[in-house]
């Protein structure tokens, strides 16, 4: 059975505080719908969940999707400003060097744009983007309460990241069970696919 990767890069920057518990309930809704739908259908996941601001990176788990540990609110604990350059080139750049030929989905879920990396810059992690969906991997941007920059995708884009409409989300801090419920259900149907060609709608699997 292959094993395919999943590695998720959460937003821990201080604009996130007071939605410790929905963002925690989001990810165990991820990981919980995940497992029922993957015994169902024979998957092997290996699951990445980092998460970032600008004064720490650390990784909460890295494994198989069976021996995840479900969060809890002391896990996730928001502060600071948010690198997210840097934060997704460390991202890409870790998964690069766990996988050769399988499957790769990288999920981003933030509430703000990049304001604080040291590291990269944009054209760099525009790069690097387009490098790996030319492999076949697959980069969905979850963007919460993003409005006030016209939604996820023109978010995304003013970040210059060059992801695909169908792969950006724009919601509600109050909806975020309910999307990650939906990103779970996306997952299993992009992984259902025998081609390792990069999705472009992945958001119109769910």
């Amino acid at each position: 059975m292959q094993t395919s990767y999943i590695s998720i890069l959460l937003d821990e920057t201080g604009s996130m505080s007071g939605q410790e518990q929905r963002v925690v309930s989001g990810i165990n809704e991820y990981i919980n719908t995940l497992r029922m739908k993957a015994a169902d259908k024979q998957h092997n996941y290996h699951v990445t969940l980092n998460l970032f601001d600008s004064q720490r990176w650390r990784k909460y788990y890295r494994g198989p999707l069976e021996t995840f540990p479900l969060m809890e609110r002391k896990d996730y604990t928001p502060g600071a400003m948010t690198p997210l350059y840097d934060a997704i080139y460390r991202t890409i750049r870790n998964v690069e060097k766990q996988t050769d030929n399988v499957k790769v989905l990288i999920i981003i879920d933030t509430d703000g744009l990049e304001n604080a990396s040291r590291e990269v810059g944009q054209q760099q992690v525009f790069n690097k983007i387009k490098e790996k969906e030319s492999e076949g991997w697959t980069f969905v941007f979850l963007g919460a309460e993003m409005s006030e920059f016209g939604g996820a995708h023109k978010a995304q884009q003013k970040m210059g990241l060059g992801l695909k409409e169908s792969n950006s989300i724009d919601f509600a801090h109050g909806a975020r069970k309910k999307i990650y419920h939906r990103a779970a259900c996306a997952t299993n149907s992009y992984m259902d696919e025998k081609s390792n060609k990069s999705d472009e709608a992945f958001w119109e699997r769910a």
